[in-house]
């Protein structure tokens, strides 16, 4: 077959079909064909560009000489540019154009292959300019961002990288990753690269890094796998974070967060107009409201009504100019119990300067300034029964010499003599006179005690008879007796003293009648039960409780109910010592005293007082007093004049010689003249300087079987127990009369001294 030859009309009309533009020109750049690609893409019809120049059309530019393109296409044949075509709209279009020599000699003529790369070049410059913008954020780029090939070596290393692990650009480029992984890291870190290499999907990871300075750094990573166009993984690109710093601060204020949310204090953070945001758990113990039934809400919610609108208007002027506000307020948990707090509010401040947040430091103080409210009753009873106990010492004396000179002047006088009758109302008087000095020693804690283990249960049994008939028939007696009760070291005589001003009390609450309960029962105080029960120490206790349903009394009316002399009574028909001498006893004996009252629901009180060990002691057989022999020396020491000369007529009608001093200084000067002479030596026990019982050891030293009485109406070292007194001592509490003296003398005189026949020493004759 013959190879076929396209005829020229063949051929002009595949070069006018041609997608591309086609235009024909001479070697001088006349355009000499142009197909209807070329003709579209110039905006107008192909007969009005032939005889056109070539360079009206293409717009060339300083980057395109059309000249030169012709003649290097008509001496190399083929020459390439880029150029602008300018079409019949005055649009520029970008262009390629492929000139191409075709012929020789006068038939030579230039064909120019004419393509729109608008687009392309449009798309090149997007790119050109992403990967500029790409590179410039790289760059810039606040977070670390690192590329890797595959065997983990830098490709990339921004700005932030160099920040972030001190190594340059150029001296990380190029580095295996081991570079900036510790050791101990490097399993972790290879496993999450293995991870990458075979997934499709980013990796996070956290672990320590190291800088160029070797310090460790705590580093948060982002890795992304790149892929080339057949699906493999080419690389790794990372983001990293320094959060060392962050770290830290986060576990700053996890510590914070814990310090405050398990702190004994409360914490409230409100917005600047008071809308709860945060509290804490102490919170929620002190108030009873969780932090879901407070959150958005505002902290009135726990307003008692106990402070008027003017003290709320102080507090919110003062927080809202910046200062602080500390004070105490009462407010109402959930349960609608008041209680009292002590609050600093304090203003936090934003970056701009302005009032932001408030919070609220609060601690409930309830427990505390009641105990401060104790202390300070407790102080005032202190110097109350200072006061009382040293008024209650001078009465004594004053007592004892009117009872005994009372008394002997009744002696002397006959039963029908018209003034005998007068004595004994004036020494019942003084008796009288006496009794309600026991109860201000009592109060004062300054009565002479003798504490022995006593059951209480005992001792109610054995008063209950006498009760009865003190409250009367109209109102029951009840006693509920703990079994096994524990034992308390008390005086059996304050025992009955309790219960019988109790029971007075009780009944004259009730006069139309009620029920007295009486209850024992043993308490084991731990911190809990200490808490709810001011003045206890944790250890064991016995409770003694008497309860009656009585009138009760106000909140204003129990707060003073212990003080001495305050009383509800009517004049005259009460001195105001009854609950003042229990409290007296009770604290005394190491215990404490609640009371519960409320109008017209009665009244309870609880004493409390410890636990003893010791077992009463087994009475001894009682030994045969050895002879007393009347008659020899005393030496009285007595430093009030009145009572000393009294207590030294007694003396001397019971058959003894007495040497009187008023000092126990005089009385050892009198003593060192002639120490055998004195049979027995009679003091009191509180005096100025040198107290009785040192007086009684300094002489002892002379005569270690010296004889005593001691007196007083006054324990000055809060107890004095006779019973612990050794042979050869005796105790007589005043006011005494002559019998008690009497009494005494023998007991000293006597008793057997150890090591002695039980016959007086020589020379007490």
């Amino acid at each position: 077959m013959d190879r076929w030859q396209p005829t020229q009309d063949e051929l002009l009309d595949a070069m006018a079909g041609a997608p591309d533009g086609m235009c024909v020109t001479d070697p001088a750049g006349q355009v000499i064909f142009v197909n209807q690609a070329f003709a579209s893409l110039c905006s107008t019809d192909a007969a009005s560009l032939v005889g056109r120049p070539l360079a009206a059309l293409l717009a060339a530019g300083p980057e395109v000489d059309l000249g030169s393109l012709l003649r290097r296409a008509a001496e190399q044949g083929e020459a390439i540019c880029e150029a602008s075509l300018i079409d019949g709209a005055g649009r520029a279009h970008r262009v390629g154009v492929t000139a191409r020599a075709c012929g020789q000699g006068p038939r030579l003529a230039i064909i120019h292959l004419v393509r729109d790369i608008t687009r392309e070049k449009r798309a090149e410059e997007d790119l050109r300019e992403s990967r500029q913008l790409l590179q410039s954020v790289v760059a810039q780029s606040p977070t670390a961002i690192i590329g890797w090939d595959i065997e983990f070596r830098v490709t990339e290393w921004n700005h932030a990288a160099v920040r972030i692990f001190g190594w340059e650009k150029h001296e990380a480029v190029g580095r295996h990753a081991a570079f900036i992984v510790p050791g101990a890291t490097r399993p972790q870190v290879d496993a999450v690269w293995n991870e990458l290499l075979q997934a499709s999907g980013g990796r996070r990871s956290t672990n320590d890094n190291l800088r160029r300075d070797g310090r460790s750094i705590r580093c948060e990573w982002y890795n992304v796998p790149l892929f080339d166009d057949a699906g493999r993984v080419s690389g790794v690109m990372s983001l990293v974070e320094d959060v060392t710093e962050k770290q830290r601060l986060q576990q700053d204020r996890d510590v914070l967060t814990l310090a405050i949310d398990q702190s004994d204090d409360a914490f409230v953070m409100t917005d600047r107009v008071g809308t709860i945001l945060y509290v804490n758990q102490a919170f929620e113990k002190m108030t009873g409201y969780a932090l879901r039934d407070v959150i958005g809400r505002n902290p009135r919610l726990l307003q008692s009504g106990e402070h008027d609108r003017a003290f709320y208007r102080t507090m919110w002027e003062t927080i809202l100019s910046g200062r602080t506000w500390r004070g105490d307020l009462t407010n109402r948990r959930k349960d609608g119990e008041l209680y009292t707090e002590n609050m600093t509010i304090t203003a936090v401040f934003g970056p701009d300067g302005t009032i932001s947040n408030f919070v609220a430091a609060k601690r409930d103080v309830t427990r505390l300034r009641e105990l401060d409210e104790r202390s300070r009753q407790s102080q005032k009873m202190e110097a109350i029964g200072r006061l009382a106990g040293g008024i209650a010492h001078d009465f004594n004396n004053m007592l004892n010499v009117i009872i005994g000179y009372a008394e002997m002047a009744a002696e002397v006088l006959p039963a029908s003599h018209p003034v005998a009758s007068d004595i004994r109302e004036i020494e019942r008087a003084a008796q009288r006179s006496a009794e309600l000095t026991r109860q201000l020693l009592t109060f004062s804690r300054k009565q002479v005690i003798e504490p022995r283990p006593v059951c209480l249960n005992d001792s109610v049994a054995d008063l209950a008879k006498t009760l009865g008939r003190l409250i009367g028939e109209h109102i029951a007696l009840e006693f509920h007796p703990e079994p096994d009760l524990w034992r308390v070291m008390v005086d059996p005589a304050q025992v009955d003293q309790i219960l019988a001003n109790l029971a007075t009390n009780a009944r004259d609450a009730m006069p139309r009648g009620g029920h007295l309960v009486i209850r024992t029962a043993n308490c084991v105080a731990d911190e809990a039960f200490c808490d709810e029960h001011l003045g206890l120490e944790p250890g064991d206790y016995v409770m003694l409780s008497v309860s009656d349903d009585g009138m009760g009394m106000d909140p204003q009316t129990s707060r003073h109910i212990f003080e001495p002399f305050y009383t509800t009574k009517l004049a005259g028909k009460g001195t105001g010592l009854g609950l003042a001498t229990v409290k007296g006893v009770v604290d005394q004996n190491g215990g404490t005293i609640e009371l519960v009252s409320e109008p017209g629901k009665g009244t309870h009180f609880q004493i409390f007082l410890p636990r003893t060990l010791a077992e009463p002691a087994i009475p001894a057989a009682p030994e045969m007093p050895a002879a007393v022999v009347d008659g020899g020396m005393v030496l009285l020491v007595e430093d009030d004049d009145h009572l000393r000369e009294l207590t030294g007529a007694m003396l001397a009608k019971l058959g003894f010689t007495v040497l009187s001093a008023a000092t126990p200084l005089a009385a050892l000067q009198v003593y060192q003249k002639n120490p055998g002479a004195f049979r027995l030596l009679v003091t009191d026990i509180v005096m100025p300087g040198m107290n009785g019982r040192e007086l009684h050891e300094c002489l002892a030293e002379m005569r270690p079987d010296l004889r005593t009485v001691f007196m007083s109406g006054y324990a000055e070292q809060g107890v004095i127990d006779p019973a612990l007194l050794r042979p050869g001592l005796a105790f007589v509490p005043k006011p005494f009369h002559r019998a008690d003296l009497d009494r005494a003398v023998k007991a000293a005189l006597g008793a057997a001294l150890p090591g002695s026949s039980g016959r007086p020493a020589a020379g007490a004759d």
